[in-house]
Parts: structure tokens; C-alpha cells; sequence
């Protein structure tokens, strides 16, 4: 009896073994397989709407499953199709009737066309290249602006092919910024990746040196300036504060204080030196001179010498915003 039933379980093995073979030599058995890897790899649904950037994009990632799993250029249709759902799906139903007429086998690159034809029609394609053709750097760093670069070329076929390596390029250095190109214009840089490396550290470095140049102008305006606001002393430990002996006030016409210092609550006539009333008040008819006190001619025609004593400032401009008529300026030396 035990052998008996070993024979039995020796009959089932083998059995199923050649039901496992058969399997393994059937056309569905396989497909069922690479479909299982496909959906392994998570590929996104589409399923509706004019969404052309979603169209372009859920084609992209489609076929580099693909390429990842090796598949044969005759398995990717019904790999591709197979994600598509709602509308989209029942769009490809009536597009597969017409493109299958007459038992007619359609791969995938028929596919694409008709996708695209229905999602990323011609006139979005259109503007598409003319974007690119206005396409420059701007505010974008050149890691950006080479990335978007890198998206237009999709929809300008001419950029990317081994023979417009050339004007690939010329386009490219075209849209950088003026201060990147005119350093690595020069070299005339005719391979895109080599062009795109070195134009990113020029860029880099760039920045670097204007955040540099900004930080030494923040620590050179926190430094002290040479002289602070009248009366308020030098910043370099002036004497501001000191009265000059012989400055004349212009409120009174005296000599030994400034006129924002003048103690005088009542108006001076400039035209006789009489308190009370003011020089367009004045009655008389005979002017009286500041300078020597004399009456009969005015200070600038006062032919004595002058009771104000010039002075000649050091440049710390110590003690220079106490005088009120000081001739401020800079002399160039050749």
C-alpha cells in the first residue's frame, strides 16, 4: 500500500511538471509574465483631459520601463495600452478599429502618432518650439536654464542628432547670461556637455565672488566715519565741542562764539548793527561797516584787515563742524 501511494505522488509530480512546461512554452504564459514585471516597475495611469506636458511625460516614463526591462519592440503596445484607462482607453478602442484596418499591425511608433495627434496636438507642439527659439537664462541658474533646455530639445527634433552638436551649442551660449558669456564665449566650446559643465561653474564662481564683495562692503560701512553731525564732536575723539576763539557769530556780528550759540533773543539790522529791527526796517541811510565797526561803507568794502582769522582744517576734520562759513571740498594731486 505504501507503494501505491508513492507511485501516486510520483504520477502527480509529473503531472504537474508537464503541465509547468507546457505552460512556459505557451505565448500567453508568457505574456502574462512580462505584464506582472511591467506593473512591478508602478507605471502611472493615464487616463484623461488636455494635458499635453502630462501626455509628453507619461509617454516618457513609459518607454524607459521599457528600456529597463528590455522589451521587445512588438510587446510594447500591449504593455503601453494596457495603462490606459476612462477616456484615454476608450479613445484607443475606435483609434486601434482604424489604424488595424485591413489586418494591418500596428507597433508601437503608430501608437505614439496617434497619441499625440489626440493630446499633444500640433499647434501646442508649435509654441513649444517657438518658446524654445526665445528660450535665455534670466534670473535661472544655468543648472536650471540647461535642464529646460534639455525639455525643449524634445519637441526640436533638429537638436538632437549627432550632426547639430554644432548648432546645439551656438543656441545654448546664445541664451546665457551676458557676464557667463563672455568669459567661455571665447573658447568657442562645441560639445554641449563640456559647454554646460563650464558654463555652470562660471556661474558658481560668480556667485561666490559677489557674495564675497557684499560681505566686505557691509563690514566697511560699519566703520566710523571722520567727523559726526555739527556739535556733536568728532568720532575719532576731536575736540568738536571746544569754542574757536576768533570764529565770528553771523546772528550778532561778534567774535568768540558761532551763531547757533548767539545768546541774542533780539534781531540785528545788518545794515547798521542796531538791535530791534531788521536791515529792510533800517531808517538809516548810512551803512555801517561789520568788519572795523566804522559807519560809511560796508565789510566787503572795508579796506582794514580783516578781524577773522582763516583756518586750515587736517583732513580728520577735527574741530571743522564748529565753523559755520568753512569751505568744505577735495583736491585732486596729478
Amino acid at each position: 500500500m505504501t507503494s501505491a501511494r508513492a507511485n501516486a505522488q510520483i504520477t502527480e509530480s509529473l503531472a504537474t511538471l508537464t503541465h509547468i512546461l507546457a505552460r512556459v512554452d505557451d505565448p500567453a504564459w508568457d505574456g502574462e509574465k512580462r505584464l506582472e514585471m511591467f506593473l512591478k516597475h508602478k507605471p502611472s495611469f493615464f487616463v484623461r483631459g488636455f494635458n499635453p506636458d502630462g501626455a509628453v511625460k507619461w509617454v516618457e516614463e513609459v518607454e524607459i520601463i521599457f528600456d529597463a526591462m528590455e522589451c521587445a519592440n512588438e510587446n510594447n503596445l500591449a504593455l503601453g495600452t494596457y495603462v490606459l484607462r476612462e477616456e484615454a482607453n476608450q479613445w484607443w478602442k475606435s483609434a486601434k478599429l482604424r489604424l488595424g484596418e485591413g489586418g494591418v499591425a500596428i507597433t508601437w511608433e503608430m501608437f505614439k502618432w496617434e497619441f499625440f495627434n489626440k493630446y499633444f496636438p500640433v499647434d501646442v507642439k508649435n509654441k513649444k518650439v517657438v518658446e524654445f527659439m526665445k528660450l535665455e537664462q534670466g534670473n535661472m541658474s544655468v543648472a536650471e536654464y540647461a535642464a529646460k533646455f534639455d525639455s525643449f530639445c524634445a519637441f526640436s527634433p533638429h537638436y538632437n542628432t549627432p550632426e547639430a552638436e554644432n548648432d546645439k551649442c551656438v543656441k545654448f551660449e546664445s541664451g546665457l547670461r551676458p557676464d557667463i558669456k563672455h568669459i567661455i564665449g571665447f573658447a568657442e566650446i562645441r560639445n554641449f556637455t563640456t559647454l554646460v559643465a563650464k558654463a555652470r561653474i562660471c556661474d558658481e564662481d560668480g556667485k561666490t565672488k559677489s557674495n564675497y564683495f557684499k560681505a566686505v562692503r557691509g563690514k566697511s560701512q560699519d566703520r566710523a566715519k571722520p567727523y559726526e553731525v555739527k556739535g556733536k564732536g568728532s568720532a575719532r575723539g576731536g575736540k568738536g565741542k571746544e569754542k574757536v576763539e576768533n570764529d565770528k557769530c553771523y546772528r550778532c556780528g561778534k567774535i568768540g562764539h558761532h551763531s547757533f550759540e548767539c545768546k541774542k533773543e533780539k534781531d540785528v539790522c545788518y545794515n547798521c548793527g542796531k538791535e530791534r529791527h531788521r536791515s529792510k526796517e533800517c531808517k538809516a541811510t548810512t551803512p555801517t561797516c561789520f568788519n572795523c565797526g566804522e559807519e560809511g561803507h560796508k565789510s566787503p568794502e572795508c579796506k582794514k584787515l580783516t578781524k577773522i582769522t582763516e583756518k586750515v582744517f587736517s583732513l580728520n576734520g577735527e574741530g571743522a563742524d564748529q565753523v559755520d562759513n568753512l569751505i568744505r571740498g577735495g583736491v585732486k594731486f596729478f
